[in-house]
């Protein structure tokens, strides 16, 4: 028959029991835990495309704005596609599409 040391396994269950605590209280709780920094990164993550996309309209922006300051007929062609501006002697008719 084997014998079997009791305070070698208590010893490892020990620790095993620690270990298994540590862990958890890293993943699950506190102020830097896993799940935390993964909500933060999402977030990081959405932010940033977010800036991307801000970054693109304002170098749009940009670009028609230099247009404008450059070419006065740019600004008439603005302000008839934006703003239905016309001229005294005509007339504008809007037709919208009943699908949309």
């Amino acid at each position: 028959m084997r014998k079997i040391n009791i305070k070698l396994v208590l010893f490892r269950s020990k620790w095993t029991i620690a270990s298994v605590l540590f862990l958890a209280l890293i993943g699950f709780g506190g102020d830097g835990c896993l799940l935390e920094r993964y909500y933060h990164w999402k977030e990081i993550s959405r932010l940033t495309e977010e800036l991307e996309f801000y970054k693109k309209k304002f170098d749009n922006d940009k670009k028609t704005l230099e247009k404008l300051k450059r070419n006065p007929e740019e600004i008439v062609k603005v302000a008839r596609e934006r703003y239905y501006m016309k001229t005294p002697d005509e007339d504008i008719f809007i037709i919208e599409d009943d699908n949309e």
